[in-house]
């Protein structure tokens, strides 16, 4: 059904367009200007304040209650101990030492640096060891049943320094054989992140609706000072161009929603896809753009 949906998107841009263009048309140059600044500093309000406010919500109602459920799983012992057979499976087990546990635990040394001496030591191509380490975990992930959000996983195959740190990371710790650390490790290296930007989203979306209305109510109390004016067609032609960029930015808004949710479902709603965005004319064009 959802390949038959495909022109909602561009329906839905036209819309936008069509009536963000009249409504400036209808309030004239001023009026327009007025919305327009009222939604780029609401915008900008927003976008730096949902960050320190979506933090404050984890720390205080989400980070302990995620620290004791993973802690608190019996399936947390059935990673660690799969973590040593898989280990011992690419026979790396005896190659993360306690000192080696201690320094990555303290971040004295990164992952480059560990399979480097590894390397020096042993004679194993330090890229041969970070696979093996690499995939003994995310073996481990899927085995032990720990049940932990996709995105989790889907973390772990992504080949980026930050990444093979906090894998090798995790995996020293999950050694060290203390549940509760490990706990610690999980939920501020894969699942803070990812809790965070949803919540930076909801925190963006509601601080930009109560900042909009705020300003919208102070300026409509200012105008109402004021005369009615009759616009002439400059007024209507440039309040219509002013309504189309307050469009673009609606656009924009859009677009970066649809970008977050194609990247982070992994075909849960089979809407959000690029086999379906790809299917777009207009809203292909300004997704591609933007």
């Amino acid at each position: 059904m959802e390949d038959y949906m495909w022109w909602y998107y561009d329906a839905v841009i036209v819309a936008l367009f069509v009536l963000c263009i009249w409504n400036g048309s209808r309030k004239g140059v001023l009026k327009s200007l007025l919305g327009l600044g009222v939604c780029v500093i609401s915008l900008l309000i927003s976008y730096f304040a949902s960050a320190p406010v979506s933090e404050y919500v984890y720390n205080q109602f989400f980070q302990e209650r995620i620290q004791e459920y993973i802690s608190n799983k019996p399936e947390i012992n059935n990673f660690t101990n799969e973590l040593h057979s898989q280990l011992e499976l690419y026979g790396y087990d005896k190659l993360i030492s306690s000192d080696v546990i201690y320094a990555v635990e303290s971040g004295e040394i990164d992952s480059a640096s560990i399979y480097d001496s590894v390397q020096q030591q042993t004679g194993i191509d330090s890229n041969l060891v970070r696979s093996g380490v690499e995939g003994a975990i995310t073996s481990a992930f899927e085995q032990s049943n720990l049940e932990l959000p996709e995105w989790v996983l889907k973390s772990l195959t992504e080949n980026t320094k930050d990444i093979s740190d906090n894998i090798l990371k995790t995996a020293t710790v999950a050694l060290s054989n203390d549940a509760e650390q490990l706990a610690i490790n999980l939920e501020s290296t894969y699942i803070q992140p990812a809790v965070c930007i949803i919540l930076r989203i909801f925190s963006f979306g509601l601080l930009f609706l109560l900042i909009s209305c705020l300003l919208r109510c102070i300026i409509k109390l200012l105008l109402s000072f004021g005369a009615d004016k009759t616009y002439s067609i400059i007024d209507i032609f440039v309040g219509g161009l002013i309504g189309a960029g307050k469009a673009m930015i609606y656009v924009w808004l859009i677009i970066k929603l649809v970008q977050f949710i194609v990247n982070q479902d992994s075909g849960l709603y089979p809407f959000f896809s690029d086999n379906i965005i790809n299917k777009t004319v207009l809203f292909k064009a300004l997704y591609q753009l933007l």
